[in-house]
């Protein structure tokens, strides 16, 4: 009678297949995780341009300033009328939140939108001349003092 061999796998094919499969995953590991850090970043950016242009637009409407505060510490920022306690937006980005940013930070940490739309100094009611730049991650928002013009990535 005539040995059959028995079908299958040798126990070293599947250890081999084992390990090239790890290896595969291990690359493509290495290669996923840049591509979405950079994409919570451009999101969180995207989210905070679109709250300074909300911020903006809520200053002109109801003709009252609006002010934007950002705090570095907590990675957030508060949206307000100047004057008063009323809050429209407060949205914080650190590690915790949705977003899972490792810094938000803002140059100078509280600015102002007028009635007119421009960016203007919280004390003295003058006209930024520098731009107002939101650092979101490596991302960074601009906002164009003089005209308020709000610059996404």
């Amino acid at each position: 009678m005539a040995h059959q061999r028995a079908a299958g796998y040798t126990l070293i094919e599947l250890v081999l297949t084992i390990v090239v499969m790890g290896i595969l995953t291990a690359f493509g590991y290495t290669r996923l995780v840049p591509a979405l850090t950079h994409a919570r970043v451009q999101r969180a950016a995207t989210v905070v341009a679109g709250d300074l242009q909300y911020a903006q637009m809520l200053a002109v409407r109801q003709r009252r300033p609006v002010a934007v505060i950002v705090d570095n510490a907590l990675k957030g920022y508060i949206i307000r009328l100047r004057d008063t306690a009323v809050t429209f937006r407060d949205r914080y980005f650190g590690t915790d939140a949705d977003y899972g940013l490792d810094s938000l930070s803002a140059s100078p940490a509280t600015f102002v939108f007028d009635s007119r739309g421009r960016a203007v100094d919280p004390v003295t009611d003058n006209p930024i001349t520098s731009n107002v730049a939101v650092q979101v991650g490596k991302q960074s928002v601009t906002v164009f003092g003089a005209t308020g013009y709000v610059d996404a990535p």
